[in-house]
């Protein structure tokens, strides 16, 4: 895409904006390439010499949308304390995965491969997802707030687990959600170490609320 020529790539980028706002204004199914091509002021075989069908135009929207993903998260934790940054991170996410997950609950039959289509995509940026995330938890680190992590592993357990909620949660008002998933990765269950590794004899009276793997300090 960087070698077009730079006027066919404003056309591309005219027609993706135009996609772009009738897609967050109608369903996939009703947004058709006829509506794309007027929005765009462009003919019809021209929109399909820069995207063969609609499914294409749909994840270059996507696409867009998790590059400004990508740049918000990166600064969504400057000048805040990490268990701010992290909770500034995890609202972000929420309300970006959210939209995309419902969008991708209703297709139809005519886009029956693109939720496949759009995981391979998602897969794509994850790493890039995951790095302001995994710079808010080693600075969290440094600064004995949290303790214990792996900061290999637990960036891919946040967004796996605000995935999740999202998922099995769609009745749940999203900022209860939001709450729910910063206490979860901040506190954890609240059992201590020694009890998260097995050891035997622990008093329940004696387990903190607070916790030892995964929380705050």
């Amino acid at each position: 895409m960087t070698d077009l020529p730079s006027w066919r790539l404003k056309r591309r980028q005219a027609i993706v904006a135009a996609a772009s706002r009738l897609f967050a204004r109608e369903p996939f199914d009703r947004v058709q390439m006829d509506d794309i091509a007027e929005a765009a002021a462009v003919g019809k075989p021209t929109l399909y010499r820069y995207f063969p069908s609609k499914q294409d135009l749909y994840l270059a929207v996507c696409e867009g949308a998790f590059l400004d993903l990508e740049r918000r998260l990166e600064g969504a934790a400057q000048g805040y304390p990490p268990a701010v940054a992290l909770k500034r991170i995890i609202q972000i996410l929420v309300t970006f995965l959210d939209e995309q997950m419902s969008t991708l609950d209703v297709f139809n039959q005519e886009a029956a491969p693109l939720p496949d289509r759009w995981r391979a995509l998602f897969r794509r940026h994850r790493q890039a997802i995951a790095a302001p995330l995994r710079a808010v938890l080693q600075a969290g680190l440094e600064q004995s707030e949290f303790h214990n992590l792996d900061l290999e592993i637990a960036p891919g357990l946040i967004i796996g687990t605000i995935r999740g909620g999202l998922a099995n949660n769609a009745g749940v008002p999203r900022r209860r959600l939001v709450e729910q998933l910063t206490a979860f990765a901040l506190n954890g269950l609240g059992a201590t170490q020694g009890v998260a590794q097995g050891q035997q004899g622990a008093d329940p009276r004696n387990i903190p609320l607070r916790a030892r793997g995964f929380g705050v300090s």
